[in-house]
């Protein structure tokens, strides 16, 4: 269940959205500029959740700043690459989506299209720099997955099993290296030693 308030904070309204959950604390998240999800216990009155607002206020309006504006072209306005932020643009003179260190530039198109373009561009990336680097930890430590593949999955970041092997996540891609060396020698060690 989920309920709805306007909210003013630094003289602007924002809509709050609470969703009550079974968590023992309140938290928050800024889903958009001027949109806010309250996370609450089921006990939780709107006056507690009130006090929630005003006593992280500054906590709260860090959030609001850092989240993402809506855009007219629909396109993201930046992108995770390898633990760094990058502008996503869109560029007439552009024939495919561009990754050139500094920004994504995409071509003219129906953002629909734009973004089907960016996904494909960074699953391939991933196939590109996620696979080899499982197989270059694969033959260090000396552990040989069954297959070596990517997945679409929603909330795990890898899976390992003994008769198919491993899958990482391609939105694994997003993350820092150090992460991704983690996470993939972590799915290697459950070859051994399986959770």
């Amino acid at each position: 269940m989920s309920e709805s308030f306007p909210y003013r904070i630094d003289g602007r309204n924002i809509q709050v959205r609470v969703q009550r959950r079974g968590k023992t604390r309140i938290s928050a998240r800024a889903t958009q500029a001027d949109q806010l999800r309250i996370s609450a216990p089921p006990a939780a009155s709107l006056a507690s959740i009130h006090r929630f607002l005003t006593t992280h206020h500054h906590a709260i309006s860090t959030l609001l700043a850092q989240a993402p504006a809506p855009q007219s072209t629909g396109l993201p306005p930046h992108v995770w690459y390898q633990g760094q932020t990058y502008p996503v643009l869109v560029d007439a003179s552009t024939p495919t989506v561009c990754w050139d260190q500094h920004r994504f530039s995409l071509p003219e198109a129906d953002p629909q299209q734009q973004k089907t373009w960016l996904r494909q561009f960074l699953y391939q990336q991933a196939e590109h720099i996620l696979l080899p680097q499982l197989q270059a930890h694969s033959r260090r430590l000396q552990l040989t997955p069954a297959a070596t593949a990517l997945s679409r999955a929603k909330t795990l970041w890898g899976v390992c099993r003994r008769q198919t092997g491993i899958r990482l996540n391609c939105r694994l891609i997003a993350a820092p290296v150090w992460v991704e060396d983690n996470i993939t020698n972590h799915k290697l060690c459950n070859l051994i030693h399986p959770i």
